[in-house]
């Protein structure tokens, strides 16, 4: 993945170069859970956003998705103004730690029904080409206790993305995964997501890694720093980050620095060389026909 950055921005918490260009701008303003930040990240990458529990990064999703509005909070994606508009006209696709299957559906249906739901013309056949992207193809009749979690988690991500989402967002898509599988999923979301608009809440710095363009760090609802997923890892501003990325700060700042950015290394090497070696199949979008009407959360 790349990164999209242009001048520095000395308002921002660490200096980071501030993202140029079409952008995603969210100000979620929500007093009663002690949340007051601005977000901006540029259309076609993918933000990950980390922080102590109860930093309020679930509250900043639901800013986004729309269940949560009021108190000046704000979404833009480019030019359209999402703010005041309901999550099912917002056009966003979303992949939780649970697939959330529909049990009385097939595998086949459950893909469909965000796409029937939002005017999508020949859904069938465009649900059939998303299952082949995620290596499902061949489950499109079982329902969804007849397959394993890993294959329902990778069902769920192709229901998220056929509806052509213009912001995906993913909470914690991984940690309800074994171990064991959690890399191949890894590598089937980076070259899924590739070029498209997402946010990404994790607790694993190896999803960051993999999957995030850029990283936003907040705690106690405030964005303490921000910038490419390279630097604001390697620097490790803040204890949360120290221990999120694995390093003891030295009592010297500059062995900080080299202890945390050796720590980097050897994480770089456990996600993997991001943009090598993807896999997955490449994305089928623009098969299906979108009607007139609107779409909304997939």
């Amino acid at each position: 993945m790349t990164d999209s950055v242009g001048a520095v921005d000395p308002a921002r918490p660490d200096g980071a170069a501030a993202p140029v260009g079409p952008a995603v701008h969210v100000r979620a303003r929500v007093p009663d859970r002690a949340v007051d930040l601005d977000l901006t990240w540029p259309l076609g990458t993918t933000l990950a956003l980390i922080g102590p529990n109860g930093a309020g990064k679930t509250t900043t999703i639901d800013v986004l998705a729309g269940t949560l509005t009021g108190h000046g909070s704000t979404v833009t994606l480019g030019d359209r103004d999402l703010t005041g508009l309901p999550a099912h006209r917002r056009r966003l696709g979303c992949l939780e730690q649970r697939a959330l299957l529909f049990p009385h559906m097939s595998v086949l249906a459950n893909v469909e029904f965000g796409m029937r739901a939002h005017g999508v013309r020949r859904p069938r056949a465009r649900a059939r080409e998303e299952l082949e992207a995620v290596g499902c193809g061949d489950f499109a009749g079982r329902r969804p206790h007849q397959v394993s979690g890993g294959q329902a988690q990778r069902i769920a991500l192709a229901r998220a993305l056929a509806t052509d989402p213009d912001l995906v967002l993913l909470d914690e898509p991984l940690a309800a995964l074994d171990a064991a599988l959690a890399p191949a999923m890894r590598r089937l979301l980076r070259a899924r997501l590739a070029g498209t608009t997402a946010l990404l809440v994790t607790h694993d710095v190896l999803d960051v890694l993999a999957l995030a363009d850029r990283v936003a760090v907040i705690e106690g609802g405030r964005l303490v720093a921000e910038g490419p997923t390279d630097a604001v890892l390697a620097s490790a501003q803040t204890p949360f980050v120290e221990d999120f990325v694995g390093t003891d700060r030295a009592d010297d700042a500059e062995d900080s620095v080299t202890l945390s950015r050796s720590r980097f290394e050897e994480l770089l090497r456990a996600a993997g060389e991001r943009g090598e070696g993807q896999q997955g199949s490449a994305s089928p979008r623009g098969s299906g026909e979108r009607g007139a009407g609107e779409g909304g959360t997939g």
